[in-house]
């Protein structure tokens, strides 16, 4: 399994424990992609394959390639046991966002979405706050760019471990990174594919069964 499915599949599994339902054992999970998750490739994808621990149902057109516009480039609707692949055509320079809609055995619709970048390296921006809030108050948090593109972002409270989920409207799947504690907060790395206004929502065990749901918007700028 490579690192970067690793740590989707953590994230999916975190978001199940936080919210206090069975781990996702009990549904499709994500085992390996290509291009892998997060990937900053030099050239074009020849195919898409997202392969889960279980055959899945799909939809027609249940799992597509966007660019960062949120136009649908290919898609799939075919599913080979767990693996569903398609071919796609030259990719040109940008960020692209693979989302997928698959059912699994027992009948749980899975959404999600993960974005890789073709010959499109990071840019330095901006790092700013912003805040996110629940019944408890406002949580400072911050982002080290404010451009697309691989990026971490920190949230000012201690924690066990948590996620955060981020959804853009071009899309309309969330994007899930694993957030790990650094000194007396928590930072999650994954690539914003585009501009505009992500809504966040963390999800943070604060204790053994102490959890806070903080939800706020992020803006990103071309």
């Amino acid at each position: 399994m490579k690192h970067s499915t690793a740590r989707y599949l953590a994230a999916c599994v975190a978001v199940a424990i936080l919210a206090g339902t069975t781990p996702a054992y009990a549904h499709s999970q994500l085992e390996s992609a290509t291009p892998v998750i997060d990937a900053q490739l030099k050239v074009s994808p020849r195919s898409i394959a997202l392969t889960f621990n279980e055959p899945v149902g799909v939809a027609a057109k249940g799992v597509q390639l966007l660019d960062a516009a949120g136009k649908q480039i290919a898609a799939s609707g075919v599913a080979k046991a767990a693996t569903v692949k398609f071919s796609t055509p030259k990719l040109k320079p940008g960020r692209y966002v693979v989302r997928w809609r698959v059912t699994s055995a027992d009948g749980h619709i899975i959404v999600a979405s993960y974005a890789f970048a073709v010959a499109t390296a990071t840019k330095q921006g901006k790092a700013f706050s912003f805040e996110l809030n629940d019944a408890e108050g406002k949580v400072t948090s911050s982002i080290d760019a404010n451009l697309p593109g691989l990026r971490t972002l920190g949230i000012e409270l201690a924690g066990l471990e948590g996620t955060l989920e981020l959804k853009h409207p071009s899309f309309g799947a969330p994007m899930l990174w694993p957030m790990k504690v650094s000194g007396s907060k928590l930072i999650a790395t994954g690539m914003l594919p585009a501009s505009g206004t992500w809504t966040v929502t963390a999800r943070v065990r604060t204790g053994q069964f102490d959890e806070r749901v903080l939800t706020g918007k992020l803006r990103i700028v071309v």
